[in-house]
């Protein structure tokens, strides 16, 4: 075989070959594209990361579960959720197969904080490592189960308000529950699955519907007495929904009492029934029965303008405001007499001192015309007569 047939020969191998790879890749691919969203093929089965929500299109403060779990069953290293507001993500634990201790931790109070830890540091979690959170949250000591995890190079967050509520993760279950929603965690969430023994990890996308129709708006209503020795404002929502608290901010934007809370959001005095501060004190049926009210005890100017009531709803996170317009009470002046009396006496004293200077400007003006008058009356009359004397003495 000479050069020419040997070359001839390569040329066709190579393309059978080339046609060989390109036909492999291709059966791949379509093997590839016939796997679902949220499925991993792999060689023996397609495990599937199925997910629906128990409680979908909820209202603040509701709970809502996320019922996750893998088909075929199958243990999991590990379970997590990714919030919507791109936080870090949540990583659960079941407190069951994967139990390594119960380490006592400084837990942060507030709903919505969470502990950053780094999974990366080591291969095994130390049974003794105790959690520390950052230096603006506010801690109470609590009871954190730990794990055992591998490692896998992420920062993790701590939620007090979602728990694990699936059977274990020995069977593939990854559900979990948030206690109270928010409007904040509408949106996409993620949960994201380890598969123990196959080394693989399943992802599914999680959509979220919050609506914010739950919270009634407040209903308000000012009275005043007529001698203004006191005043009354009433808050409460169109249900007389029970309250957590109430508290009323001035006109002047300062609280009755500048106290701060670390239950609840802002500074004040919480009012409810018998708390009484200087001349402000809680009226209404208490705050189970849903009234948020404030008694004012002698107004004085500084009371007057656009007061803020602001309550907490049972059952609800955050707080709702209602504005309450308190009229200026009228000036007072001593002896007893408004400011208004005393313009409207002034206005009539001048009215009566102008009709009078008017009718005595009057007068001398009509004595001033009849005394030029009567001169004139003289004159004409002194002339007739010196007149009448001189044509006598031309006729003699």
């Amino acid at each position: 075989m000479g050069t020419g047939g040997f070359t001839s020969v390569a040329t066709m191998a190579y393309s059978a070959l080339k046609r060989s790879v390109a036909l492999i890749l291709l059966l791949q691919w379509e093997q590839l594209r016939a796997v679902p969203t949220g499925e991993i093929a792999t060689h023996n089965t397609k495990l599937q990361l199925k997910c629906q929500v128990k409680g979908m299109n909820s209202t603040p403060g509701e709970a809502v579960t996320f019922q996750c779990s893998v088909i075929p069953a199958t243990a999991l290293r590990y379970c997590e959720f990714r919030p919507p507001s791109g936080a870090m993500p949540i990583l659960l634990e079941d407190g069951t197969t994967h139990l390594l201790n119960s380490d006592h931790a400084r837990l942060p109070s507030s709903t919505d904080s969470t502990i950053s830890r780094n999974s990366s540091k080591s291969e095994e979690e130390s049974p003794n490592e105790v959690l520390e959170p950052t230096a603006t949250t506010q801690i109470h000591e609590g009871v954190l189960n730990r794990t055992k995890r591998s490692r896998r190079d992420r920062f993790y967050g701590w939620s007090a308000r979602i728990d694990y509520v699936g059977s274990g993760f020995s069977h593939g279950d990854c559900s979990a529950a948030i206690k109270r929603v928010s409007l904040e965690d509408a949106g996409i969430w993620r949960c994201v699955a380890g598969v123990e023994e196959q080394m693989v990890e399943l992802s599914t996308r999680i959509e979220l519907v919050i609506h914010e129709g739950s919270s009634s708006p407040l209903k308000t209503h000012v009275d005043i007495a007529e001698d203004l020795s006191w005043a009354t404002f009433t808050c409460h929502t169109t249900a007389h929904r029970p309250l957590r608290f109430c508290r009323f901010v001035r006109a002047n934007g300062l609280p009755i009492l500048s106290n701060f809370s670390d239950t609840e959001p802002g500074p004040g005095l919480n009012l409810e029934a018998g708390v009484k501060y200087g001349k402000y004190s809680y009226t209404g049926n208490g705050l189970a029965g849903g009234d948020c009210g404030l008694t004012i005890n002698g107004i004085s100017e500084i009371d007057a303008g656009d007061w803020l009531c602001i309550v907490g709803v049972s059952g609800e996170d955050g707080h709702q405001k209602g504005v309450l317009n308190l009229r200026p009470p009228p000036l007072s002046l001593p002896g007893g007499l408004s400011l208004g009396a005393i313009l409207g006496i002034g206005l009539v004293i001048a009215f009566v001192l102008f009709v009078v200077i008017h009718e005595i400007i009057e007068r001398r003006a009509s004595w001033r015309e009849k005394k030029l008058q009567k001169k004139r009356s003289e004159k004409m009359a002194k002339a007739v007569i010196l007149n009448q004397a001189l044509n006598a003495k031309v006729k003699f």
